[in-house]
This record gives C-alpha cells, structure tokens and sequence, in this order.
C-alpha cells in the first residue's frame, strides 16, 4: 500500500505487512530511481542543479520532468515497480528481530490517503493497525534512547479560482503532523533511513548521513517554569543543535539514533538518490559508487540549491499567509497570539491559526506563554510587512 496526501502523484515509499509463524514481515519499499537515471546524464546533472522538488500552494516544481516523477518512477497503483526494499521479521509483540535490504520488484494493490488510514486506525484491525502499532513501538524504542517529539503545528494553503494574483482566493487547514496515520508514515521512515545509514556503518560504506550533536546542557532553558504549549516547544527547539551532512555516520540526538541516512526520496531529493545509488551499487556488485571526496564534493554541489529552495519555500508561503492575515485586517478581525520570548527590545509572538512568527512592540509587561489578542494594524504580503498593535492579556 501507499499513504500520501490524497493530492500528492510522485508517491515514493510504499509499506507491505504478511503474516508469519513468529509474528509478521514488514516491509518498506522506496522507489528505485538509481536504475533509471544515469550518473552525470543530461537528466541526472538537471536533477542536481534543482537538488530537491519544490511544493508551493501555486503548483509542484519535481526535479525531475513529470513523466518521471509522477508516471514512470511513482509507485502507482496497479502497476510493476523496481525498488529497494527493507524486509524486517517482527515478533507479536511488534519488537524487530531481524532486517535484510534487497532489491525488488513490487506492485502496490492500494494507494490510500491520511484520511483514510486515519479511519482505519479508528477501528483498531486489520493491515493498517498492525503497520501502526510496530511504528508506535519503533518510536517508544527512539525515545528512550533520547528521542524527542516536538510538537509543530502548522497549516497547509490549497489555491483555487486562480487568476490574477489579487483575485486568487485560498483556503487554509491545519496540519496535523501528529495524527495517526502521519506518525505511522514518519516513524517507517525514520526507521528505513536508520536501518540503510545502519548498514552502510557496519560495511564501511560512505554515505551522506545526517547528524546531530547532543543540545549543550548548560544552555538549555529551564522548561520548568515555561507554560506547556507553543512557548515550551520553542524553547525546545532553540536548544538543538543544528543538524548536518557528513560522510561518516554520528549520533542524531533529535531522532535518538546513532545513524541516520535520507534514502526515503530518491524522487524528490537528490541526496536520497545519491544515497540509493551508493548502496544498490554495493548490494549488486560489492563497491560503492562514490568516495569520500565524491560525497563532499556533491554536498557542496547541492548545498546553495538546497539553501534557495528552504527560502522559496518559506518566503512563498509567508506570502500566503500575510494574504490571510489582509483578509483578517478588511474584516477588523482580531487575531490571538503566544508569547514566545520576552527577553528582547520587542517580544516575539506565535500567531495562532497560521502559526508563524511575529514581533510584537508594547509597553505592556508580558511573559513567555501568555496568550493574547492583537490588531493587525498593517500588513503588505509583496513586502513581508506586518505591524501588530497589542489589545490584551487573556
């Protein structure tokens, strides 16, 4: 089966569960793009240059052409696919006994949404509740090893009656990143690209692994005294280290794993693909396609990308948002907000229904946590303008 939103086409993760004597089989299957692009191809230098597929509210921008990532490359339904699949052997109590990576052939019989898996789950049987409690039991086994789960909250902006930019209307929902059947799919893949940086480690095989350093003890906050809620999880947050990519697998404190490899993206990612290539290229011939040096070098090649896609991304659906909070301003609709650092010449606040950042200038003494309401005094979407006017505490 594959579990996507139900708008997404380049699907490249699919999730197959049997029934065995000790327990069941699990199975995770990434679509493999290594056999069908060509290293340093016409398609395949295309592919680096974009380094990553951008998903904007106005429409998809795939690294690769959409008769590839959206046809012959996605797992669609009903139809043979090459893959590189994980096969794990699970015990009844959900516990993983025993993991081999093979390349594979798959035929996906469903393609299900979040909306519906979330559904299933409701009646707690069948194929999807047993994928969901092994991946509820892989992420018990993260976090008590110093895992973390921070809470985001988030909105996602889906356009319609597209015309000029000032008649485009849009509607906002919130994302749930936490609900069930999101969870399920982020802890299989968290699991697979733990299990591939796993054996790339124990074989000696370069990869671009991802790392984090532990948070530095004395400066963490004291959570203590920071209500629960939006203020306390960015207090988390500022207290991580930034993650990176290196060629030699470390600890990633954040996920509570000693190795951790994107690999689950080959698609959408130009790592992941790199990622794939280096360890198809070991499991069918015994040697890696690519050095140390090689892998550095391509981290470099796809970094400044990477940094322009992040900011695309941000910047555009900023936009949208500052759009949303117009439409507030010509309502003379108020908007709540949290405090999320009182420590600064101007507070900064959490915006509630689009959940971005703001700051916030008054004479008013307030303190991390606090809820409260604000007008939108000004606000101009073309040149990320916002002025917020304080109006009370709750």
């Amino acid at each position: 089966i594959t579990i996507d939103d139900v708008t997404t086409r380049d699907m490249d993760d699919a999730l197959s569960i049997e029934h065995t004597e000790g327990g069941y089989r699990l199975g995770i299957h990434i679509t493999d793009v290594a056999s069908c692009v060509e290293v340093d191809s016409p398609l395949d230098r295309e592919a680096k240059s974009r380094a990553t597929s951008l998903y904007f509210p106005e429409g998809t921008y795939h690294m690769f052409p959409e008769s590839l990532s959206e046809e012959k490359l996605s797992l669609r339904e009903g139809e043979p696919r090459r893959t590189l699949s994980i096969l794990f052997e699970v015990d009844k109590l959900f516990e993983i006994q025993s993991q081999t990576i093979v390349p594979s052939w798959i035929e996906v019989k469903r393609r299900l949404s979040y909306e519906e898996v979330d559904h299933a789950l409701e009646l707690e049987h069948g194929d999807e509740f047993l994928l969901y409690q092994i991946a509820m039991s892989c992420e018990a086994h993260r976090l008590a090893h110093g895992g973390m789960n921070i809470p985001k909250r988030d909105v996602s902006i889906a356009l319609s009656n597209r015309g000029q930019l000032s008649e485009t209307d849009f509607t906002l929902s919130e994302l749930d990143e936490r609900g069930p059947a999101r969870s399920l799919i982020g802890e299989m893949m968290i699991l697979a690209n733990h299990c591939f940086a796993h054996y790339a480690q124990s074989h000696s095989l370069p990869l671009l692994f991802r790392t984090q350093e532990d948070p530095d003890e004395s400066k963490q906050p004291d959570l203590s005294v920071i209500p629960a809620g939006p203020a306390q999880d960015y207090a988390m947050r500022q207290g991580l280290k930034r993650s990176e990519i290196t060629t030699s697998a470390a600890r990633h404190s954040t996920l509570g794993l000693d190795a951790y490899a994107q690999v689950t993206s080959p698609i959408r990612r130009y790592g992941d693909l790199v990622n794939q290539r280096q360890l198809l290229s070991f499991l069918r011939e015994n040697h890696a396609s690519y050095t140390d040096e090689m892998l550095e070098h391509s981290i470099t090649e796809t970094s400044e990308a990477n940094q322009r896609a992040r900011l695309l991304t941000r910047e555009t659906k900023r936009f949208w948002l500052l759009k949303y909070l117009k439409k507030k301003k010509g309502r003379k609709e108020k908007i709540q907000a949290t405090v999320l650092r009182d420590d600064m010449k101007n507070y900064l606040v959490e915006l509630e229904e689009i959940y971005i950042p703001a700051y916030l200038k008054t004479g008013t003494k307030l303190q991390r946590g606090d809820i409260v309401e604000l007008d939108i005094t000004a606000v101009d979407p073309r040149y990320d303008y916002l002025k917020l006017t304080f109006q009370k505490k709750y």
